[in-house]
C-alpha cells in the first residue's frame, strides 16, 4: 500500500493521523496533537502535498476521542532487552495478543484500545520498554526510514487488560497554574536559570528517561520563577543543544515545557527567594559562576593550542565554515563530493592527511544529480557503502519557521547511525535560502547566523557550496558579510582542459599552491533505451615539479627565508635537520604570523614541499634533513 491508502485505511478504523516528515519520525505539522484527524479529506490533501510523508498517530485519542490506543514500544535497538523485558511483563500482566507493528529497527509496538487515560512512560514498566498514550505518538506502517519500512500485522486490536492500565499509571489532569511570586522573568532569576542550565542542569538522552529527565529540568526552570514563554527559549539556547540527546525540536520542546508547566506540583517560582525570603537571595539557591562573567588572561596563561587537527591537512579546520564557490559548470559539486567521500572514509586528499568521520551532504540543489554522483563515487571506488548521508530535499535556512531545528535533529539522527559527523555540506546557497536576497545584509546576516547554530550545536565543520559573482575578480556572489565569516574560501575554476580550487581566504592557515584537478567519467547504469548513463568523479593531480614550477623560476618571500635560514645555519654539507629549522624559521618574524602551532608545521611541510619541487633543496625522508642545492629535482616530496 501508498502511504496515502495505509493512512486512509489507519483513518477508517478509528486512528487519529497526521503527516511525519519523509525519512524521519518528526511531525511536519505543528499542534499534532489538536490536527490528528480520522477526516479522509484533510489526509488526501496532506498526503496529496508530498506522497512522502511518514505516518504518525496519536496515541492519545481514537474513533474521535471515545477512547485512547495504549502502545507498547519493545525497543531492541543497540542491544537493548526490550523482548525479553517484553517477555516478562506479558506472563506478568496477562497481556493478549493485539495489532502488531514492526519497527525499522526489528522492535515491536502491541497496540491495545483503552477507555481509560494512561500516561505515556519511558522505562516505567522494564528496561527497553516504553508506553505510547496519552499526549504521545507513534509511526505508523507504511512509514519508511533510511529505506526500510514500517509494516503491520492488520490484526484486530484488542482492548487493554486492567493490569496494564494499573501499571501504566493516570495522567495528571491539567490545572490552573499557581503563582508563588508577583513578579516572573526578573534579571536574577534569569541569569540563575541560566547557570543552572548549563553547570547543574541533569542531560537528558533518548530511551534513557529522556522524556522525564527533560520535565523535571522544565519543572526546575517554572520553580525559578520563569514564565512558560521564556522557559522555553532559555532551555532551548543553554541545555538543548549541550545537554538532550538528541537535542529537541522547538516545538516537541515547548510541548514538554507545556506539561510542566501544567502538570507539575509546585507553584510557579516556588524557589525563587522571593517567595519566601525575599531579603536574601543566596541563602536559597547558589552564586553565579565565573562562566557567566566577562572575564581576562594574562600574557603568562595563553599557550599554544598544539593540539589543533585538520579536517583536511592544510585545508580544513575543525568546527569551520568554507565557502567553496565558483561559476556555473566548473565542478563545485564534484570538488564538494570528494572531500566529502575523503572525510567519510578517511582517504588522503591529494596526500594531506584527513580526519575520518560521518558526512551529512545537504542536496537542496539537483538533488537526483548528486544521488547519481554518489553512485560514481561507490563505482569509481568499489565502495558499496561509507559514512555519508545524503539529504536529498530542498531546505529552508533563512525563514523564522525554517528547517535549522529539523536539520539538526536529524544530523544527530545521523552521528547516532553513523558516528560523529565531521562534515556538513549545504549545495547550494541560493536553494537553501530560496526567496531571499543574497545582497541583502538582513537575509545573508540570518543565513550566516543559522549556519553557525547549525555548525556549533553539532560541533562540526560546515561547506557552504555557492556562486560566483558577475565579477570573478571580487568572489563569491552576495552581501561581503558572507566573506568575513568564512575561515576558508575555495574557489572553483575551469580554463581549457583543466580544472583547479584556489584557496582565496584562509583564516589560520598558509594559502598553499592551486590544487589542481580532472574529472574521470564513469559509467553507472544503462536507461530505459539502452543508452549508458555516466556521471563524473574529482580526481585531484599529482603535477611533476618540472611541469608545474618551470615558469616560476623566483622564490617567494617564505622560500627565501628558509633558503636564507638554511644558508646561514646548515653544516659544512649544506645540510640541516628539521629539529633544527623550525625553531629558527618559528623565531624569524617574516616566515609565519599566525597563532596556532598547526599551522606553522603546516607553512613549514608546504614550503620545503615546494623547495623541493623547484629543485632549490633535497629532503631526506629517513633522516629528517634538508640539504641546500640548486639544480636537482627530487620526487621525495613527503615531509613529516
Amino acid at each position: 500500500m501508498s502511504k496515502i491508502e495505509t493512512a486512509l485505511r489507519l483513518a477508517s478504523e478509528g486512528f487519529h493521523v497526521f503527516p511525519c516528515v519523509p525519512n524521519a519520525k518528526t511531525p511536519a505539522v505543528t499542534a499534532w496533537q489538536e490536527k490528528a484527524t480520522t477526516d479522509q479529506s484533510i489526509i488526501r490533501k496532506w498526503w496529496e502535498s508530498d506522497n512522502d510523508f511518514n505516518i504518525g498517530i496519536y496515541t492519545g485519542s481514537f474513533n474521535g476521542g471515545e477512547q485512547s490506543l495504549i502502545v507498547v514500544d519493545v525497543d531492541v535497538k543497540d542491544g537493548k532487552p526490550g523482548q525479553k523485558t517484553y517477555k516478562e511483563i506479558r506472563n506478568k500482566l496477562g497481556l493478549n495478543t493485539t495489532r502488531t507493528n514492526i519497527t525499522t529497527t526489528k522492535g515491536r509496538h502491541f497496540l491495545y484500545l483503552s477507555n481509560t487515560k494512561v500516561k505515556s512512560s519511558a522505562g516505567l514498566l522494564g528496561e527497553g520498554i516504553d508506553i505510547r498514550s496519552y499526549g504521545g505518538y507513534v509511526i505508523g506502517p507504511s512509514s519508511i526510514i533510511d529505506g526500510i519500512e514500517y509494516t503491520s500485522d492488520w490484526t484486530d486490536l484488542m482492548k487493554a487488560p486492567q493490569s496494564l492500565v494499573d501499571a501504566c499509571g493516570k495522567p495528571r489532569e491539567k490545572g490552573n497554574v499557581e503563582q508563588a511570586i508577583d513578579d516572573l522573568d526578573t534579571d536574577g532569576a534569569v541569569e540563575r536559570t541560566i547557570d543552572w542550565l548549563i553547570n547543574g542542569a541533569p542531560e537528558a538522552t533518548e530511551h534513557k528517561n529522556g522524556d522525564h529527565d527533560t520535565f523535571t529540568v522544565a519543572c526546575r526552570v517554572k520553580d525559578f520563577g520563569i514564565s512558560q514563554g521564556l522557559a522555553v527559549d532559555l532551555m532551548y539556547d543553554h541545555w538543548n543543544t549541550a545537554k538532550a540527546f538528541p537535542p529537541w525540536q522547538y516545538a516537541d520542546l515547548a510541548t514538554k515545557v507545556s506539561n510542566a508547566y501544567q502538570y507539575s506540583v509546585n507553584p510557579l517560582g516556588i524557589a525563587n527567594a522571593q517567595a519566601d525570603f525575599p531579603e536574601d537571595l543566596s541563602k536559597i539557591l547558589p552564586p553565579l559562576t565565573p562562566k557567566q562573567k566577562l572575564y581576562y588572561v594574562k600574557p603568562k596563561d595563553i599557550k599554544t593550542d598544539t593540539d589543533d587537527i585538520h579536517l583536511i591537512e592544510g585545508l580544513l579546520s575543525h568546527n569551520a565554515m568554507t565557502v567553496l564557490y565558483g561559476e556555473s559548470n566548473v565542478g563545485k559539486t564534484f570538488a564538494a563530493l570528494k572531500f566529502s567521500y575523503c572525510i567519510a572514509t578517511g582517504t588522503l586528499f591529494q596526500n594531506r592527511q584527513v580526519e575520518k568521520g560521518a558526512v551529512v551532504y545537504v542536496a537542496c540543489e539537483s538533488s537526483r544529480s548528486v544521488l547519481d554522483r554518489v553512485v560514481g563515487l561507490k563505482e569509481y571506488y568499489k565502495k558499496s557503502n561509507f559514512d555519508l548521508a545524503v539529504v536529498p530535499c530542498p531546505i529552508d535556512l533563512l525563514n523564522p519557521k525554517n528547517d535549522v531545528d529539523n536539520l539538526i535533529n536529524l544530523i544527530a539522527d545521523v552521528s547516532s547511525d553513523l558516528g560523529n559527523v565531521k562534515l556538513i555540506v549545504i549545495d547550494t546557497l541560493s536553494r537553501a535560502i530560496s526567496g531571499g536576497n543574497e545582497n541583502s545584509p538582513d537575509d545573508m546576516g540570518a543565513f550566516v547566523k543559522y549556519i553557525d547554530k547549525i555548525r556549533h550545536s553539532m560541533k562540526a565543520h560546515m561547506m557552504v557550496v555557492h556562486h560566483a559573482g558577475k565579477d570573478t575578480a571580487k568572489g563569491a556572489r552576495g552581501h561581503s558579510l558572507l566573506r568575513a565569516a568564512t575561515d576558508t574560501e575555495l574557489e572553483v575554476v575551469r580554463s581549457t582542459g583543466s580544472y583547479s580550487i584556489r584557496v582565496r581566504k584562509q583564516r589560520d592557515m598558509d594559502a598553499g599552491n592551486d590544487i589542481s584537478f580532472q574529472l574521470n567519467v564513469v559509467d553507472i547504469g544503462v536507461n530505459q533505451y539502452g543508452k549508458t548513463i555516466t556521471t563524473c568523479v574529482m580526481q585531484e593531480q599529482e603535477v611533476s615539479a618540472a611541469e608545474d614550477f618551470n615558469d616560476l623560476p623566483d622564490l617567494t618571500d617564505r622560500e627565501q627565508i628558509l633558503m636564507d635560514v638554511l644558508e646561514a645555519n646548515e653544516d659544512p654539507d649544506n645540510s640541516l635537520e628539521m629539529d633544527k629549522l623550525r625553531p629558527l624559521l618559528k623565531s624569524h618574524l617574516g616566515f609565519f604570523q599566525g597563532k596556532s602551532h598547526r599551522a606553522f608545521c603546516n607553512a613549514v611541510v608546504t614550503t620545503v614541499t615546494k623547495l623541493v619541487t623547484k629543485g632549490s633543496i633535497k629532503f631526506n625522508k629517513k633522516k629528517q634533513t634538508v640539504t641546500r642545492c640548486v639544480t636537482t629535482v627530487t620526487d621525495d616530496v613527503t615531509v613529516h
